[in-house]
């Protein structure tokens, strides 16, 4: 993943918990749940983490949706180029705040041209055995308030594209003490040569915490244990999401809609993927031989059954 910044370039090497968003939708896509492939004139392809070029910088999001227009207008052609919606996705160590200001970027910086951005923060917790049990798993959505944008009054102060982080409503300016995770995020951004205020904020938060292990049967994860949905059933993604222009009575509905079932069953595999991966890490020099012969044998198998 790249994510250029204020002049510096970050080259991020994702883990497994970074890739739950494709197998998410694959299992949506097998049960007939997912987004749906055209709108009137509209498709939605999916983007994965295709890099955006933003007003300043760039950014590798973790998962994309993009919408492509039949129109072949010059207009057209420049929104195509920008997902409508786009997920980030905190694992091992990223935190809310570092989620927050993906957001706020993907969503200031793109001038509001991406509606939605979801981020989702799995949270971990070491067991007294140095075991990582699962804590919990905060779903948050990021959109430009509605209110904005707001053209930049004589004597405002600013610095073009730079975020300023708020936090219930004011800016938070004391940079001296550790501050709590912001809910929003300001800047200034050029619309045709005119400087306006944008902001992006959060609209909902879903969250699992401090769960029960129940055990499911499922077609997709056979008896797994996972977390309960505690009340959150499913969480909607709406047509004005999803497409740029959507009619006026299809606004507010949902485009379609994660199901919290599929999203913890889809992270509980990986976590336990993982988990084989850590392990791994810790094998012993006889482990690792043992794993080699028997690799050895599999491929002598394999090369005896071809012949």
């Amino acid at each position: 993943r790249v994510d250029y910044n204020e002049g510096v370039l970050i080259v991020h090497c994702p883990n497994l918990g970074h890739e739950i968003l494709p197998e998410l939708f694959d299992v949506m896509r097998h049960a007939e749940k997912s987004y749906p492939k055209k709108y009137h004139d509209s498709t939605i392809i999916q983007g994965g983490s295709t890099t955006i070029d933003l007003a300043a910088g760039s950014k590798s999001p973790d998962f994309s949706l993009y919408e492509v227009k039949e129109s072949s207008g010059q207009a057209q052609q420049g929104t195509s180029g920008i997902p409508t919606v786009a997920f980030e996705v905190g694992y091992y160590g990223e935190g809310e705040k570092k989620l927050a200001l993906d957001a706020g970027r993907l969503i200031c910086l793109s001038k509001g041209m991406i509606q939605l951005v979801a981020t989702i923060n799995i949270d971990h917790e070491k067991e007294k055995n140095g075991i990582r049990k699962l804590k919990s798993v905060i779903w948050t959505h990021w959109e430009m308030d509605p209110g904005y944008p707001q053209i930049v009054k004589r004597n405002d102060t600013y610095e073009l594209n730079k975020l300023l982080p708020e936090r219930n409503g004011k800016v938070m300016t004391d940079t001296e003490k550790v501050q709590p995770t912001p809910d929003a995020y300001r800047a200034v951004v050029s619309f045709a040569k005119t400087p306006y205020w944008v902001r992006a904020q959060q609209s909902n938060t879903y969250k699992v915490s401090n769960p029960v292990i129940l055990r499911i049967q499922s077609a997709d994860f056979k008896d797994l244990e996972l977390f309960p949905d505690q009340g959150v059933k499913s969480i909607p993604i709406l047509y004005r999401h999803l497409f740029r222009d959507p009619q006026e009575k299809d606004r507010k509905s949902s485009a379609f809609t994660f199901q919290t079932v599929d999203i913890m069953a889809t992270i509980h595999s990986h976590e336990n993927i993982q988990r084989e991966i850590n392990g791994k890490n810790k094998k012993t020099q006889q482990d690792v031989d043992s794993i080699d012969e028997e690799q050895l044998e599999r491929l002598k198998r394999r090369r005896f059954d071809l012949q």
